[in-house]
């Protein structure tokens, strides 16, 4: 999971818009899990106060608590929005999306991380239910195609994307895509 961040953070920091203006770009991190994903991005030259970050459970002050079926955050606020593996905790993705959408600035990039597992979801969800109390309800993200269906008629650039090949499919793999909204 240490790696995860890096998946979306790597090719955002190779784009040239984000690159000259990490400085003043403001960010959206959706289910940062803990502080250390914002250091992260601290570390590469984002500063703390353009980091905003929001998760259902936090510790952290320095992360908002709450749905992101229901941002909290004004119309046209974010130069970027990050799903952070979340999405498939989702039984609503269309709305999440949307909701990405809606604070995001014209020409915003919105980047979204999911997991591929070639485990059926209600193997998974039956053994987290019985190890840890709660169980996976969302939806199964099995491509790119998946993600870039929950624009919806939004329009958009593709960035960057990536998937596990067919040959790695029998392992767990990620999913990614960076898009730029139109």
């Amino acid at each position: 999971a240490s790696l995860r961040p890096w998946a979306l953070l790597g090719p955002m920091l190779g784009m040239d818009y984000v690159a000259y203006n990490k400085s003043s770009l403001k960010i959206l991190i959706i289910g940062p899990r803990t502080e250390a994903e914002l250091f992260l991005y601290q570390s590469r030259g984002f500063p703390q106060e353009n980091i905003y970050a929001l998760d259902l459970i936090s510790y952290s002050e320095s992360i908002t608590v709450g749905d992101m079926h229901q941002i909290p955050f004004e119309d046209s606020f974010f130069d970027i929005v990050v799903f952070s593996w979340c999405l498939g905790y989702s039984n609503a993705q269309h709305k999440a999306v949307s909701e990405a959408i809606r604070v995001a600035k014209p020409n915003a990039f919105i980047a979204i991380g999911e997991q591929w597992d070639p485990t059926p979801v209600e193997l998974t969800s039956a053994q987290l239910q019985q190890d840890r109390g709660y169980s996976l309800s969302g939806t199964v993200t099995s491509s790119v195609a998946d993600l870039l269906s929950l624009f919806g008629d939004t329009e958009f650039h593709l960035l960057f994307s990536t998937e596990p090949k067919t040959q790695d499919k029998s392992r767990v793999g990620w999913i990614t895509c960076i898009v730029e909204l139109l």
